[in-house]
């Protein structure tokens, strides 16, 4: 079970940034380097804004992770006993 939403996160984590740097291999414009230049690009810029403003990605990433780390901990707990 922890390995299918280990796989899950990855999946979601590496869908959101494909689709973040809108990424098209099927284009007819698709150029590997451009691409790879404009992932790191955007990565930076990423890195950038998540130091400028830390506060908000930390606040939007425990928004979800918290509530779901108390359940997942509240369910283990009424089955080990």
């Amino acid at each position: 079970m922890g390995q299918a939403l280990r796989l899950l996160g990855l999946s979601m984590l590496t869908g959101f940034f494909v689709l973040a740097f809108d990424f098209a291999p099927t284009g007819a414009s698709f150029d590997i380097g451009g691409a790879f230049t404009a992932i790191i690009h955007r990565t930076f810029t990423a890195i950038g804004w998540a130091l400028e403003s830390f506060w908000k990605p930390g606040l939007a990433g425990a928004l979800v992770v918290m509530p779901v780390w108390a359940l997942w901990r509240l369910i283990r707990r009424l089955f080990r006993m």
